[in-house]
């Protein structure tokens, strides 16, 4: 009788537990992680490059002539789609290994990010900002510490190359002085970046200037 009952209690805890453990994968499956966004909210304007052709959206608080209203819906896709990229669920995250989603800064020599990043892809974006900011990872203030005195990351303007893969896949956006449009800092970080690159693909633009 008591073996019977042991039997019983140790089957009841086994179900238990397994089906804890599919209750638990399946909201890990479900449950959403963004990981940390390369590009820093604030930017006035976005262009979009496609073989040597450009066009820019500026984002209208009070959006009056259609062409307002096209900006804003390209402006704002873009942004969305962007934020996408940098989702997945808890659960692939934890095979994956959340390590890998941390944004790393890179120092190099100085380069024309225009000239030699974004008319050497297919697709790129460049996100242009009206003042100087300063470079923060996960809300901090980023420091150079590799200067002699840990200076502050200064840009205003960021260039990201597209990818068009849907899996997760090392991405980089280049930080940028738009009065000249070079750079020597890069942030190297994951993302799949298919639905966007689809989207710009699809958009029909005109050379700028």
């Amino acid at each position: 009788m008591k073996k019977n009952l042991a039997k019983k209690i140790i089957s009841i805890s086994v179900v238990a537990v397994v089906l804890a453990l599919v209750i638990t994968t399946i909201v890990l499956a479900i449950v959403p992680k963004k990981f940390s966004n390369p590009i820093q909210d604030g930017y006035a304007t976005i262009t979009i490059y496609k073989d040597g052709l450009a066009q820019q959206y500026t984002y209208s608080e009070n959006p009056v002539t259609e062409a307002d209203k096209e900006h804003n819906a390209v402006y704002t896709t873009i942004r969305d789609l962007h934020e996408k990229s940098l989702k997945d669920s808890v659960l692939s995250a934890l095979f994956q290994g959340t390590g890998s989603f941390n944004v790393d800064v890179n120092n190099f020599s100085t380069i024309n990010a225009i000239s030699t990043v974004a008319k050497e892809v297919d697709n790129a974006l460049v996100f242009t900002y009206m003042e100087k900011q300063v470079l923060k990872i996960d809300g901090e203030v980023y420091k150079d510490v590799g200067t002699l005195s840990s200076k502050e990351v200064e840009f205003d303007m960021i260039v990201m190359p597209l990818g068009d893969t849907k899996n997760f896949d090392q991405c980089k956006v280049y930080l940028c002085d738009k009065s000249n449009n070079e750079c020597e800092y890069s942030l190297t970080f994951l993302a799949h970046q298919a639905d966007l690159n689809n989207y710009i693909e699809g958009i029909e633009f005109v050379v700028i200037g």
